[in-house]
């Protein structure tokens, strides 16, 4: 595989999380998962993110920044924790 800047390696895994997430949902999903659905080794995913539960977070917060026109901006770029 080329060799990918950081942020898009970051993005394959996220991309690739959701598709493993969606199938087989969090808690049925290995980390070995997710390397595969991102195209990765497992390796990389800990490298980028300390915990399957951090990658969970991560595509919520994102989900959010892309979906969540309707709340006001101190609520879209604020953290996770803060909002919930």
């Amino acid at each position: 595989m080329k060799h990918l800047p950081h942020e898009e390696r970051r993005k394959r895994i996220l991309r690739g999380a959701m598709e493993a997430f969606s199938r087989t949902g969090f808690k049925g999903t290995r980390s070995r998962d997710l390397a595969r659905a991102a195209g990765v080794s497992e390796a990389l995913i800990f490298k980028h993110f300390p915990s399957k539960r951090a990658i969970q977070k991560e595509i919520i917060e994102e989900r959010i920044r892309q979906t969540g026109d309707f709340l006001p901006e101190e609520v879209r770029t604020a953290p996770l924790e803060a909002n919930l």
